[in-house]
């Protein structure tokens, strides 16, 4: 059934303009990864204003999504299983949020543990490359000050918001902390940048 759309869709790509066959592997591959991503937003935030979280389930995505890419970390195997993954990362901060807010409303130097503890995951890894993400080291140097910056930024967010509304704060920082998680986690896939450096050169 996929092959099928996405051969209609080739088709209609084709049409609309002056496209090479032999470019037609890496169109499709862009589109159906921006349709999985696209899934597994708009799947999060309805799922989100049922369960009457939507304002956190922004708040993930917000932190999740731009310091997922430019710090990296563990990828699944499959686009599929990653998504699932996603998804069950946003329900651990969504569904755990209120719970571990409670707990920490009158303990809040725990929430400034997991931002320091974020952040210096965060200085020391990214950006974590993947066998199949390969890094020129332009761009390895430029996701590593992103991810910094964003880490720095969301961490001052996140000091802010517990003095303000705690839960949003308690939702930013559980998320930084599982991309955090997700940088250390070891997998297969998994290269550092010595090894891109040495596979690009063929050594």
């Amino acid at each position: 059934m996929t092959e099928k759309i996405m051969e209609n869709v080739w088709k209609e790509i084709k049409s609309a303009g002056n496209v090479d066959e032999e470019d037609k592997e890496i169109y499709l591959f862009g589109i159906y990864q921006g349709l999985i991503f696209l899934l597994n937003v708009v799947t999060a935030l309805l799922t989100g204003i049922i369960l009457d979280m939507f304002l956190e389930s922004v708040l993930f995505l917000i932190c999740f999504i731009p310091l997922r890419i430019f710090a990296g970390g563990y990828h699944a195997k499959s686009k599929w299983i990653c998504g699932l993954v996603s998804f069950l990362l946003w329900g651990l901060v969504v569904g755990s949020t209120g719970y571990v807010t409670e707990v920490l409303k009158t303990n809040k130097v725990i929430i400034f543990f997991m931002v320091l503890v974020s952040e210096l995951i965060i200085h020391q890894y990214a950006p974590v490359e993947n066998i199949n993400k390969r890094l020129t080291e332009e761009k390895r140097l430029r996701n590593r000050r992103r991810a910094i910056v964003l880490g720095m930024i969301y961490g001052i967010l996140i000091l802010l918001l517990t003095f303000i509304t705690t839960e949003y704060g308690v939702a930013m920082a559980m998320t930084i902390l599982e991309v955090a998680i997700l940088m250390i986690i070891p997998n297969e896939g998994r290269v550092n940048h010595e090894e891109t450096e040495c596979f690009r050169k063929n050594c």
